[in-house]
C-alpha cells in the first residue's frame, strides 16, 4: 500500500513536470498564443493562473516582442491579488525597460493606485499628476485629475504638497492644481493678498491649463467660501501588527467622508435631542488629518501630542487597541479635546473624563444587557458562570452578576479557568454539585442562607452525568471563541440544561466550526457591539455603495469607522464648531442608528448603551434584540 502511494505521487510529480514543460515549450513556440490564453485567464478572474503565464513570457527577456504587454499584465495580476510591492517592481521595470511604450500611462495610474492604497498619499498624487500631464488618453487623463484632487484637498497639507511631491512630474496642470490648492489655503487663513499673488503668477506664467477657469473664478470667489476647515484628528494602526484593523478603520472612515451629505439626514431622525441642535449644513467643510501610531502605544501617545499641539484640530478619533485608546483619551481629557474611541471594550476608558466617548459598549455593560435578555425575554432567574480568570472574564461576569442581582435573580455558583486549562470537569462538576444542592435546599424549603452544604450534597448524583441538571435556568460562558472548541462539548458531557449564555467573542467562531458544534452551541445567546444584516435592503444597498467607491467588502471594522466619522461630522454639521460643542453634542446622542447597530450615549456616562443581542440559529447568527 505503502509501494502504491509512493508510485502514485511520483507519477503526480511526474504529470506536473510534464504540464510545465508542455507549457514552457508552447511558450517558445507561439507566445502570442500564450499571452492571449493569460489575457483570457486574467479576464476570468484567474489572477494566479494567469501571472504564471506572464511570468513565463517576461522570464523570455526583453528582446521578445510581447515583454512590455506581459510586464505590464504582470503588474495587474499582482495588483489583482494584493501583491502591491511585486506590482510596483513590475511596473518600474516597464517604465525603465521601455519609456514609449503604449503602457507606460498606465503604469503610473496602476502605481498611483498602489502607493494610495498603501497610504503613502503623496506619491499617490505624484503618479496622478504624471498621469494628468503627460498621458495620451483623455479618459485616463480624467480620472487622474479627480484623484489627484481628491488627494491635495483630503489627504495632503499644504507644506506636504510643497516637500513631498516629485517635481519632475510636475506639468503645468499639475502646477494649476498645486496653485488652486495653496490660493485656497492662503485665502482660508484670511491672507487674500497672497492667494491672489499666487493666482496671478500663475495664469501669467500659464494662461491655458485645463484649470484656468477655476483659477480665473478663484479670483471673484466671495471670502466666505474659503473658511477654514473644521479638522478632526484621527490616530489609527496603519502600520504594524494591527495595519490590518487600522487600515480598514480608515477606509470606512473615507466613506463616511465621501458620502457624507447623503447621511446628514440621519443624525436628525436619530437622536431625541437633535431638536435642540441647529439644521444641518452640508456645506461646512470638515478634513480627517489621520496620523498612524504604528501599532504601539507610544505611537499613539507620540501622534496625539502632534495633533492635540494644534490648534485647529477640534476633536479626536481613535485609536484600536485599549492601551493605546485610554492613553490617548488621557491626553486629550486633558486638553479639553473630545475623543471619540471607535473600538476598545475596555471598562474604565470614559472615566478618564467629560471628553472622552466609547462607541462600543464596555465589557460590563453588554453582561448587563445580556442578563436583562435573559430574565426579560427568557425567564432566566438561576444563573452559574464559568469565565476565563482575567480581565476579560471577570469584567464581562461582573457586568452579569450585578445586573442579576439587580434584577432579582440568583447567581448560583461561579467558576473559573486559567489559559491553557483542557480538562474542565473540576469546574463543571462543582457547578452540578451547587445545582443538586439547590435542588436538595428546595426540597426540604430550607432557605438559601440557612442551609448548610456540608454533608448534605450527594456525590454519587454529581459524579452521574446522566442526571440532568435542571435547577439552573442559563449558564453564562463568556468563553474567547478558541475555547469554545473544548468546552461547549465538555457543557454537554456533564451534562448541564438551561440556557446557553455566550461572550461577545462567540460572534467570530469561524462558520465551519460552528457546524461542527451545531449540536453543543446551536441556541446560544451572546452580547455584540456589531451586527449588520447583509441580506436587508440597508445593508446591501451599503455593501453594494461600498464595494463600489471603496473596491473593498466592508467588514467590522469598515463599519466601525464608518459610523464614528458620521457621528463626529454630523455633530460638526449641525453647527458645533468648538471642542466644548461638541462634546455637548455626543453626549446627547440617543438611539442613533449606525450601521453596527444603536448608539446611544446619553444617560450612559458616555459609554454607547446600544447592544445587540445575537443568537445562533443553525449554524447561522441572528439578531434577536
Amino acid at each position: 500500500m505503502k509501494h502504491s502511494f509512493a508510485c502514485s505521487r511520483y507519477a503526480w510529480l511526474l504529470l506536473g513536470i510534464a504540464v510545465s514543460t508542455a507549457l514552457s515549450q508552447e511558450t517558445r513556440r507561439d507566445p502570442k498564443l500564450a499571452f492571449q490564453r493569460a489575457v483570457t485567464a486574467y479576464n476570468q478572474a484567474n489572477f494566479e493562473q494567469a501571472l504564471e503565464q506572464f511570468n513565463r513570457i517576461v522570464e523570455r527577456g526583453s528582446q521578445d516582442e510581447l515583454y512590455t504587454s506581459s510586464l505590464f499584465m504582470q503588474g495587474q495580476s499582482l495588483y489583482q491579488l494584493g501583491q502591491y510591492s511585486q506590482a510596483t517592481e513590475a511596473f518600474n521595470r516597464l517604465l525603465e525597460a521601455n519609456a514609449k511604450s503604449r503602457y507606460v500611462d498606465y503604469a503610473h495610474y496602476a502605481l498611483g493606485m498602489i502607493a494610495f492604497k498603501e497610504n503613502n498619499h503623496a506619491e499617490a498624487a505624484s503618479e496622478f499628476i504624471w498621469v494628468l500631464d503627460f498621458a495620451e488618453t483623455p479618459a485616463l487623463r480624467d480620472k487622474a485629475a479627480k484623484l489627484a484632487e481628491t488627494l491635495f484637498n483630503d489627504y495632503l497639507q499644504p507644506n506636504d504638497l510643497r516637500r513631498k511631491l516629485r517635481r519632475n512630474y510636475l506639468g503645468e496642470n499639475g502646477l494649476a492644481l498645486l496653485a488652486i490648492v495653496l490660493a485656497k489655503n492662503e485665502y482660508a487663513q484670511g491672507r487674500r493678498s497672497e492667494g491672489q499673488k499666487i493666482v496671478d503668477n500663475f495664469l501669467r506664467a500659464h494662461p491655458n491649463t485645463r484649470f484656468s477657469k477655476q483659477l480665473e473664478q478663484l479670483k471673484i470667489s466671495p471670502q466666505q467660501e474659503f473658511s477654514s476647515p473644521a479638522r478632526i484628528g484621527v490616530i489609527l494602526p496603519l502600520s504594524g501588527i494591527d495595519a490590518e484593523a487600522g487600515q480598514a478603520l480608515h477606509r470606512g472612515m473615507r466613506y463616511a467622508q465621501m458620502t457624507r451629505r447623503s447621511n446628514s439626514r440621519q443624525f436628525a431622525q436619530a437622536s431625541t435631542s437633535s431638536a435642540a441642535l441647529p439644521a444641518a449644513n452640508d456645506e461646512v467643510a470638515i478634513e480627517l488629518v489621520v496620523r498612524d501610531s504604528e501599532s504601539s502605544v507610544v505611537g499613539a501617545i507620540k501622534s496625539a501630542q502632534l495633533l492635540l499641539g494644534d490648534p485647529s484640530i477640534v476633536a479626536i478619533i481613535g485609536e484600536y487597541e485599549n492601551s493605546a485608546s485610554s492613553a490617548i483619551a488621557a491626553l486629550a481629557q486633558e486638553k479639553g479635546i473630545p475623543i471619540l474611541v471607535p473600538v476598545s471594550t475596555a471598562n474604565g476608558i470614559t472615566s478618564l473624563g467629560e471628553y472622552v466617548f466609547q462607541m462600543n459598549a464596555n465589557r460590563e455593560m453588554k453582561g448587563r444587557a445580556l442578563a436583562e435578555y435573559a430574565v426579560r425575554y427568557l425567564n432566566c432567574r438561576r444563573f452559574a458562570t464559568f469565565a476565563p480568570q482575567d480581565e476579560y472574564g471577570q469584567q464581562m461576569t461582573d457586568g452579569l452578576s450585578a445586573a442579576v442581582d439587580s434584577l432579582g435573580g440568583q447567581i448560583v455558583t461561579q467558576k473559573w479557568y486559567y489559559e491553557g486549562t483542557e480538562d474542565y470537569g473540576k469546574q463543571f462538576k462543582g457547578i452540578r454539585a451547587a445545582a443538586f444542592g439547590l435542588d436538595l435546599a428546595d426540597t426540604l424549603n430550607l432557605s438559601p442562607g440557612a442551609r448548610s452544604m456540608k454533608g448534605i450534597r450527594s456525590a454519587s448524583v454529581v459524579e452521574e452525568v446522566a442526571t440532568p441538571v435542571t435547577s439552573i435556568h442559563a449558564l453564562f460562558l463568556p468563553l474567547y471563541h478558541e475555547d469554545i472548541t473544548l468546552i461547549a462539548p465538555q457543557r454537554a458531557y456533564y451534562n448541564i440544561q438551561g440556557v446557553l449564555l455566550g461572550g461577545d467573542d462567540w460572534q467570530w467562531i469561524a462558520t465551519e466550526r460552528m457546524r461542527e458544534l451545531r449540536p453543543y452551541i446551536d441556541g446560544a445567546v451572546f452580547p455584540s457591539d456589531y451586527f449588520v444584516d447583509w441580506q436587508s435592503e440597508r445593508g446591501r444597498q451599503f455593501r453594494i455603495a461600498y464595494r463600489k467607491m471603496m473596491g473593498a467588502t466592508p467588514d467590522r471594522f469598515d463599519v466601525m469607522g464608518y459610523d464614528a466619522a458620521n457621528l463626529m461630522m454630523q455633530c460638526l454639521e449641525r453647527g458645533s464648531r468648538k471642542p466644548d460643542q461638541i462634546r455637548e453634542a455626543l453626549a446627547q446622542v440617543d438611539g442613533y442608528p449606525g450601521m453596527k447597530g444603536e448608539i446611544s450615549f446619553k444617560n450612559s456616562h458616555r459609554v454607547n448603551r446600544g447592544v445587540n443581542i445575537l443568537q445562533m440559529l443553525n449554524a447561522e447568527i441572528k439578531r434577536v434584540k
